[in-house]
């Protein structure tokens, strides 16, 4: 299970020094699924920094979608249960289409993903281009035109 020291090795980086196939560009839109799939060791999805790079190392995930569909259990944040404590933390604008009971998500933009553990969300933000540590009040208010908040239990987890 990761931890809060963990985490905090890597609060401030940018992508670059994260992903071992330098996959760093904004040309595939933005890096916070990238950071979440390194840091908790995930390689699946249909595009993967490997796949984007041709690298030698493991890839990881470059989706916010393909996270969330591979989470255990998903819900809304306000309905997280109370023995939670680490999950992650996904935001998506009012209108981006999300159906809990089939874990599905809008391939669409304005999603974003964190890690939430001890009252904190460490997520990356492309346009910052660091790692940062959110209270889940901020990070739920990423989006000018409405938000929603998910809870996900992370992949593989019980």
């Amino acid at each position: 299970m990761i931890t809060e020291g963990q985490l905090n090795r890597r609060l401030h980086h940018h992508i670059k020094t994260i992903c071992p196939n330098g996959f760093a560009g904004r040309e595939h839109g933005t890096h916070c699924a990238h950071y979440v799939g390194h840091v908790l060791g995930y390689h699946f999805g249909t595009v993967t920094c490997q796949t984007l790079t041709g690298g030698e190392h493991l890839g990881a995930p470059v989706k916010v979608h393909e996270i969330f569909q591979r989470c255990k259990l998903v819900g809304n944040w306000d309905e997280r249960p109370a023995n939670v404590k680490s999950c992650l933390a996904f935001v998506v604008a009012s209108q981006c289409g999300v159906d809990v009971k089939s874990r599905t998500m809008g391939n669409i933009g304005h999603k974003h993903i964190g890690i939430y553990l001890n009252g904190h969300i460490w997520h990356y933000l492309t346009g910052h281009g660091r790692v940062e540590r959110w209270k889940p009040s901020r990070f739920g208010n990423m989006y000018p035109e409405g938000n929603k908040l998910y809870y996900g239990l992370f992949p593989g987890s019980q």
